[in-house]
């Protein structure tokens, strides 16, 4: 399987404006290069970057693959309420959006990739999501599957 680069978006729509201080948040060449993936690989990074960016456990998460090249994920939190995005990946760039963001019924949001940029690294049985925001700082996390 290889890395998405459609789905109705164009893969340099980070939305916002393209301000100097924007542009680090647009893919490099080497995050933009496809590698093959498993399905269950393509899961996983989903599910690490989903729980990088929102702090849900990865082993709250349900996930759907109805497409070949984007997850479904869903999960409640801790209060009760449910939540669902779609991931795809960009090369190495992990994008999300929100589903019903604005109310049930609503559909799916814009594609994450305003104020930061998430990127993923496999080595073995490990996804590390790395994102830098806006302001030049970066968070790494390391999830084990």
């Amino acid at each position: 399987m290889s890395s998405l680069m459609a789905c109705g978006q164009n893969s340099n729509d980070y939305g916002g404006s393209s301000g100097a201080e924007e542009d680090f948040l647009m893919p490099t060449e080497a995050e933009l290069q496809a590698e093959e993936l498993s399905p269950n690989q393509l899961t996983n990074i989903c599910k690490a970057g989903m729980s990088a960016a929102t702090g849900a456990g990865i082993n709250s998460m349900r996930t759907d693959t109805d497409q070949a090249d984007m997850v479904r994920i869903s999960y409640v939190r801790d209060d009760g309420r449910p939540f669902a995005y779609d991931c795809r990946l960009e090369g190495h760039v992990v994008r999300t959006r929100m589903i019903d963001e604005a109310g049930p019924g609503t559909g799916p949001g814009n594609w994450s990739g305003n104020g930061s940029k998430a990127t993923y690294r496999l080595e073995n049985a490990d996804v590390t999501i790395d994102t830098v925001f806006i302001d030049g700082s970066v968070d790494s996390e390391t999830f084990r599957f």
